[in-house]
C-alpha cells in the first residue's frame, strides 16, 4: 500500500470514530424513556388527607385508652404511673397527626414517582390484617380465660395465649416463610412486652 492510501485511511478511521463519538454522545443525552404509567402511584390529596385524618383519629383515641389504663397501685404525688408514657406518646402523636393534615390541606399532593401503584394481593392482605388485629384484640379483652381437658382446668392469660399467634401470622402474611424466625420473633416478643409491661411497671394486661 502506498503512503498516499495510508494516510486516507487513517483520515477516515479518524472520521469513522469522531461519528462514532458523536453518536453515542447524542445518544447519552437523550433522556431516558419514562415509567410505565401503570405502574407508578400517582400523586394523590384524597389520600394524603385521608390517611392523615385516620391517624389523627387514632391517637385521639389512644389517649382516651391511656386514661383507663388499669392501676394496680396509685402512684404516689410527684412519681409516674403506668399512664404517663402512653399518655406522652399519644399527644405526641395527636401533633404530629394535626400538623400533618394542615400540610396536606395547604400544599400540592406529595410526587409518589418513586412508588409503585398498590396492588390487589397488597389491599387483600391490609383487609386480613385489619381482620387479624380485630380478632386479636376481641379475645384480648376477656383478659383470661379457662381450658376443661380430660378432668383438668388449665387457666390462661388472654394476652400471653394470643399475642404469639397474632404476630406469627403477621409475619406470615407480610412475607417470612422462616418459621424458626416467626417463632422466636413471637415467643421472645410476647414475653419482653409482658415482663415490662406486666411485671415491672405492673399495667394489667
Amino acid at each position: 500500500m502506498s503512503p498516499h492510501n495510508k494516510g486516507h485511511g487513517r483520515k477516515a478511521a479518524a472520521v469513522e470514530d469522531s461519528s462514532t463519538a458523536a453518536a453515542s454522545s447524542e445518544a447519552d443525552s437523550i433522556p431516558a424513556p419514562a415509567a410505565d404509567d401503570e405502574y407508578v402511584a400517582r400523586p394523590s390529596k384524597r389520600m394524603e388527607v385521608t390517611i392523615a385524618l385516620v391517624a389523627l383519629v387514632a391517637t385521639v383515641l389512644f389517649f382516651f385508652a391511656a386514661q383507663g389504663i388499669e392501676l394496680r397501685r396509685e402512684a404516689a404525688p410527684g412519681q409516674i404511673d403506668a399512664r404517663f408514657w402512653p399518655t406522652i406518646l399519644a399527644l405526641l402523636g395527636i401533633a404530629l397527626s394535626t400538623s400533618r393534615l394542615i400540610v396536606v390541606l395547604t400544599r400540592p399532593a406529595d410526587s409518589r414517582v418513586d412508588l409503585e401503584v398498590v396492588q390487589r394481593r397488597g389491599v387483600a392482605g391490609l383487609l386480613i390484617a385489619i381482620v387479624l388485629t380485630i380478632v386479636y384484640i376481641a379475645v384480648w379483652s376477656a383478659k383470661s380465660f379457662s381450658l376443661h381437658l380430660f378432668g383438668y382446668v388449665f387457666g390462661f392469660n388472654a394476652f400471653v395465649f394470643a399475642t404469639p399467634f397474632y404476630l406469627a401470622a403477621l409475619l406470615y402474611l407480610f412475607g417470612s416463610r422462616s418459621w424458626k424466625a416467626i417463632i422466636i420473633y413471637a415467643i421472645v416478643t410476647t414475653a419482653f412486652i409482658y415482663l415490662v409491661f406486666g411485671q415491672l411497671l405492673r399495667i394489667a394486661l
